[in-house]
């Protein structure tokens, strides 16, 4: 039993690595592209939702703000969501004898994969009325953000010496 525990402790470790590569892989290029003034990429677009739309959207935490956050869903499409005072966020739950938890906005973290629905509004941004997640994949963000922290904190440092020099 203990074994089987610990190797789904690893894969899910092992899991987190690999997104936390990625992010910080991800982020790395677009700071490069947004560096680079001989290289045209351009940085990836936001869709804009037309106001009043209703839309469900899936897809992972890329970046975060106070009362904003973008997703990226599984085609590639970004979209900054707005949260609302009464946005509901709850468990996306698959045990039908027991109740949904219920979270707060503070557990809206990157690397975290949330089901939003909502609408439009004027800026094209998409306002969330509720927001699902997994109790799971919370975990694994947990434990992200546990690793980015340090690493940001030790690239700023180096990028503030560099600067300097």
């Amino acid at each position: 039993m203990k074994t089987r525990r610990t190797t789904k402790v690893f894969f899910l470790l092992l899991a987190g690595l690999l997104l936390v590569a990625g992010v910080t892989g991800y982020a790395q290029d677009g700071t490069q592209a947004a560096q680079s003034t001989s290289d045209q990429q351009s940085a990836p677009a936001i869709v804009k939702v037309t106001s009043g739309q209703e839309l469900t959207v899936e897809g992972l935490i890329v970046k975060r703000a106070a009362d904003t956050f973008t997703m990226e869903d599984a085609r590639g499409s970004f979209y900054v969501v707005t949260l609302k005072s009464n946005t509901e966020l709850r468990e996306r739950k698959s045990n039908p004898f027991r109740s949904a938890k219920t979270y707060g906005a503070a557990d809206l973290l990157r690397g975290l994969t949330v089901e939003v629905k909502g609408r439009g509004d004027s800026s094209g941004s998409l306002q969330a009325d509720k927001i699902r997640l997994r109790k799971d994949d919370l975990r694994v963000a947990e434990s992200l953000q546990a690793g980015i922290n340090p690493v940001e904190q030790q690239l700023k440092q180096a990028e503030t010496r560099l600067a300097q020099a």
